[in-house]
Parts: C-alpha cells; sequence; structure tokens
C-alpha cells in the first residue's frame, strides 16, 4: 500500500485518499490511515519546490535576519495581495444564534477589485498598508515613499520582500540608491511562506474579506471624499451642512477599506476653486445670504479680469511642472478648461442706471432661485396646494414683478429712486384706463371662450391639453358659444 501510495494513481484521479486504497486493497481505511501517518505521508497535499540556484544563500539570509536582527534597525516584510474583491451579497444574511450559524448567500455582485500594498513590523507586529486600484512601480515607489516618512531618518529599514517585476524595476532601484536607509532581502523564488506578512494576508482573508460585504464603491468613493473635504471646510454654512448630511446617508459604507487617493484629488480640487473664487471676489460673507453688492465700477471689472488673468498664468506654470497625469495635473486642467469654457460669465457685467451711474449685476443665480422659492412657498400658503401647475399657469406678471418692489436696488433701477415710485405707478394706472377706453366699441368677449377653455384644460393630462388647446378646437369653442 506504501508503494501504491507513492508510485501509482487511481483510474481518473490525482492521488489516493483513505477509502479509495482502503476500498482497493480490502482493508479499513482506519488502516491507511495509521500507515500513512506511520511514514509520514499526505497525499491530498501538494507544494512547489524552489528551483532558485541561490536558494540556501536567501534562505539563509532572511532566516538569520528574524533570528538575529541588527541593531536600532526596524525588520519589515512587505508585499503586495491584489484582486482583493469587493462583493456585496444580494440579500443580507442572517446573524448567528444558538442552534444555528449565520447564513450568507452563495451569488453576489461584483464591485471592482484593489491591491493592498502591506509592510509588516516583524518586532511590533504593526502593519502600514496602502491601497491602489494597480499594482506597478509607480505605487510601489508611493508606498515606498510613505515607508520613508513612517519611520525616523537615522532608522535602517531592511525589508523582506519577494522577486516580483516591480520590485526590481530600474525607477525602483535608482530611488532606493538615493535612500540608502533601505536594506532589501529577496527571499527564494516559489517560497512566499518565509515572508511573514503572507501569514497576515490569511488572516485578513479568513476574518475581514472572505464573508464581508462591500457596497458599492462609488459611495465609498464618495464617503471618503466627502471625508477629506471636511478637513478642509468651505465658508458657507449651507455647504457645510449638505456635506454632514452627505456624510450621514453614506456612513455605512465605513467598513470598505480606505480610499485616500480620491479624497485627496477632491481636497486638491477644491483648494484650486478656492483660489478661483478669491480672484472673483466671490469671497463668502459670515451672513447666511451674501449681500447684493450695491454698485460697483468698470474698474473693479478690470480688477478681476486682471486677477483672474494673473491666477490664470500661474496655474499654467504650476501645470508644467506637474507630472502629466498626475492628480495635481488633472485638477489644474480641469480649473483651466473651466475658466476658458466660461470666459466672460465668471465675473459680471455692469449696466448704466436710470438715475445716472453703473451698477454691478450679481454672478450667480442665487437670488433668481430665492426668489422663485419664496413665490412658491407664499403662493402655496394663499391656496392649500401643494402642485402650483395651474395656478402659476393663470399667475400675471405683475404678480412676479410685484415682488421686485421689496427690494431697494430694483426699485432704483427701474425708477430711479424710491421717491418716484408713486408717479410711476400713477403712470402706469393712467396708460391701462387709455386701454380700456379705446377698447369699449370693440366686443369685449371675444376672448372670454378661449380664457375659459384654457382655464378648463389647465388640470388636464399632457396629452389631453395639447389637443384641447389647438386653434381647431379654439374656433369649435368659439362657434359654440357664438361669438
Amino acid at each position: 500500500m506504501i508503494e501504491a501510495t507513492l508510485q501509482s494513481k487511481p483510474n481518473g484521479q490525482t492521488h489516493w485518499s483513505c477509502r479509495t486504497l482502503a476500498k482497493a486493497y480490502g482493508v479499513s481505511k482506519n488502516t491507511v490511515n495509521r500507515l500513512w501517518q506511520l511514514h509520514n505521508l499526505k497525499p491530498h497535499l501538494s507544494s512547489k519546490l524552489s528551483r532558485d540556484p541561490k536558494f540556501l544563500e536567501k534562505l539563509t539570509d532572511v532566516v538569520g535576519l528574524y533570528l538575529n536582527p541588527p541593531q536600532k534597525a526596524v525588520i519589515l516584510c512587505v508585499d503586495e495581495k491584489s484582486q482583493i474583491q469587493a462583493l456585496d451579497r444580494t440579500q443580507p444574511g442572517l446573524p448567528l444564534k444558538k442552534g444555528r450559524c449565520g447564513t450568507c448567500t452563495h451569488d453576489y455582485k461584483r464591485n471592482g477589485t484593489t491591491t493592498l500594498f502591506a509592510a509588516l513590523d516583524v518586532l511590533q507586529g504593526k502593519v502600514i498598508g496602502q491601497c491602489h486600484s494597480r499594482h506597478r512601480q509607480q505605487q510601489w515607489m508611493k508606498f515606498l515613499r510613505q515607508l520613508d516618512k513612517e519611520y525616523p531618518a537615522e532608522v535602517p529599514l531592511h525589508l523582506v520582500m519577494d522577486n516580483y517585476g516591480t520590485h526590481k524595476a530600474p525607477a525602483v532601484q535608482k530611488w532606493l540608491s538615493k535612500h540608502p536607509r533601505f536594506v532589501c532581502h529577496f527571499i527564494p523564488t516559489s517560497s512566499s511562506w518565509l515572508n511573514l506578512v503572507e501569514r497576515w494576508f490569511r488572516e485578513l482573508s479568513d476574518k475581514a474579506i472572505r464573508r464581508g460585504t462591500f457596497v458599492y464603491s462609488r459611495c465609498t468613493i464618495a464617503l471618503k471624499g466627502v471625508e477629506g473635504f471636511l478637513k478642509f471646510p468651505p465658508a458657507e454654512k449651507e455647504v457645510r451642512k449638505a456635506l454632514k448630511r452627505l456624510h450621514k446617508i453614506l456612513a455605512p459604507v465605513e467598513r470598505e477599506l480606505p480610499l485616500r487617493p480620491q479624497a485627496r484629488y477632491l481636497c486638491q480640487r477644491a483648494r484650486l476653486f478656492d483660489e478661483l473664487r478669491r480672484a472673483l471676489r466671490l469671497a463668502p460673507s459670515k451672513n447666511k445670504v451674501r449681500p447684493q453688492q450695491d454698485s460697483a465700477s468698470a474698474g473693479e471689472l478690470s480688477d478681476i479680469r486682471k486677477e483672474v488673468q494673473a491666477l490664470l498664468c500661474t496655474l499654467q506654470s504650476r501645470r508644467d511642472e506637474c507630472a502629466i497625469g498626475s492628480d495635481t495635473y488633472k485638477a489644474i486642467g480641469m480649473i483651466i478648461r473651466h475658466i476658458d469654457k466660461h470666459g466672460e460669465s465668471l465675473w459680471g457685467h455692469e449696466i448704466e442706471l436710470p438715475a445716472g451711474g453703473t451698477r454691478l449685476v450679481d454672478r450667480t443665480n442665487n437670488f433668481a432661485e430665492g426668489f422663485f422659492r419664496d413665490m412658491k412657498h407664499d403662493e402655496r400658503r394663499r391656496s392649500g396646494r401643494k402642485v402650483l401647475t395651474q395656478d402659476f399657469e393663470h399667475l400675471p406678471p405683475e404678480a412676479a414683478l410685484a415682488r421686485n418692489l421689496r427690494r431697494e436696488d430694483y426699485v432704483a433701477i427701474v425708477c430711479g429712486s424710491i421717491d418716484r415710485l408713486p408717479k410711476s405707478f400713477a403712470h402706469l394706472d393712467a396708460e391701462e384706463r387709455l386701454q380700456r377706453l379705446s377698447g369699449v366699441g370693440e366686443n369685449p368677449v371675444k376672448s372670454k371662450p378661449q380664457q375659459s377653455a384654457e382655464i378648463a384644460s389647465a388640470s388636464l393630462p399632457s396629452s389631453d391639453k395639447r389637443l384641447v388647446r389647438t386653434v381647431r378646437m379654439k374656433q369649435l369653442l368659439q362657434a359654440a358659444a357664438g361669438v
């Protein structure tokens, strides 16, 4: 039986088992199990032998480093764990309870992958990690730079790593030559068991990843972006409140691994937009609503244009110094495209007032949005209805214009000054009386059928409304009314 275990295989199978060998020789499986234990045979396991010509030299170096580490030095076992899948289960599992194990569906939705770069401090048991979407030499060098920042400059760092091509890339070797405190120890080929961080990767897979549930990755990216943006909060209270609400909504996805590059990229964009806002003189005030500018001269508009042009030149020079494709390069390019696309609309324009002088028109539509919001709010309170389609269809334009009279600057533009407002209204009343008197001889009810048709069809569906309001239908209604 021992010779059969070592020299032969069962038909259609790769190795013997206790039961298949016992059935072939007519003995019990316990007998086969005892024989295999006596001869230390494990047919169900397999391993790969290293063919590294310097196997003994590398093995002695790494094991000696573990057993007798250098004084005042740090030993780091470094490696990358690629293809970490973010799997979201199709249904939530039931929790563990007495008499029943926890449940988990075997069908899943794949929400992307990530690569973990990790360094295990052998002495302290501390792990330093970094997640990237790819595992090329650029990401490996970023991880080495992080290790360089984590430990004091005078402490030598001994790195135990495998023979992956990224670890021996020319750019990496050039960087290591400039940082002599990094001492590399390569393990033999096909000998990952010598790298202790692989044992930590197994713990990570068994206890955090394999049975974990990872929701949609874009939510996690947004959450980390919000967290990074909150570290540099903007001045507007409304923006801060919106970010805090978004942070609460995305809080359940905090279980996924942190994605710091996205947050850093968002912070860079936020800082660049702050520079643009300062150049445009859009720095917010401490009040909840930014006050409308009272007046401005052409000189102020010229100053704004000069500041924006100076900012544009500065950004172009800063972009030339950045590496092509870097986060800073992309963020600056987005700001430059924004300035080129919108151009003159980024700053205001001046208008001449009837009473003389000029005024700078606000560059945002915040006031217009607030105007219509207040108008809808007042109309809901007056009518008691939530849907205001019919009300706004028949609301006269004068109702919207009358709300502008609450603003002194609007009255100054239309009438010249608040003192001239009664005279202007008297002039409008006189014109309306003249129009009424001029239409006395005509048939005053000509437009009533059309107006009643409009009012009657206001609450109909869109398809029926288009049918009722056709010219042919209006003619039929007028004929029926005897007009």
